[in-house]
């Protein structure tokens, strides 16, 4: 699900960090203070603010 949502976050595509946290979950709150879980709520909000913009802009 993660990925999917990474995928049309461009910013995110060549992250190594990114590519970490995919492979070691589990060191999520290690490198970022946050879990593997409410990293994935942050991704969602962020792509959901990011679809609501750009409805908003096409308007």
């Amino acid at each position: 699900m993660v990925k999917r949502l990474i995928e049309c976050l461009p910013f995110f595509q060549m992250s190594i960090v990114f590519d970490y946290i995919q492979k070691y979950p589990f060191r999520t709150k290690q490198i970022l203070g946050i879990s593997y879980e409410q990293l994935q709520l942050l991704l969602n909000c962020a792509l959901n603010r990011h679809q609501e913009i750009r409805a908003r802009q096409e308007k």
